[in-house]
């Protein structure tokens, strides 16, 4: 995938569309509570989880739900910082539900809406649900 920078869209990505549309309520047909794990979830330490990273950088409690891994946001770390709970309610918001639609509801930069479906692609090729694709082009 040429010229593409897979971090800095997903922190684009995240920053933009997700912490800005559940802060705005943009995004609330999206935005569930959950109990969600103080501990990293099972793929917190798997290949995929350090290639989506381990925070969302907002004050927000929120977390991530990128097919199963749990990315929480700094706000949820702060908060549950001497908690004894192993879980804690969170705004949660599946990846999986998001649409282009909401991305272009979301955010106005053209750069991560026209990104979006790769960025969709390429989490799924490496959560392993699917198999890259050799662009002819």
């Amino acid at each position: 995938m040429n010229n593409f920078d897979f971090s800095n869209l997903l922190s684009k990505f995240e920053e933009r569309v997700i912490v800005s549309g559940a802060s705005n309520g943009t995004l609330k047909h999206l935005v569930k509570t959950a109990d969600v794990p103080v501990s990293g979830c099972k793929l917190y330490k798997s290949g995929f989880g350090v290639y989506m990273g381990h925070i969302v950088d907002t004050d927000l409690i929120l977390t991530i739900d990128y097919y199963g891994y749990l990315k929480r946001s700094r706000g949820f770390i702060s908060f549950a910082e001497g908690k004894n709970s192993k879980t804690l309610k969170s705004k949660i918001i599946y990846f999986a539900s998001i649409k282009i639609e909401d991305v272009v509801k979301a955010t106005e930069d053209a750069e991560v809406i026209v990104a979006f479906p790769k960025l969709k692609d390429k989490i799924l090729i490496k959560r392993g649900f699917r198999k890259e694709r050799v662009e002819l082009l």
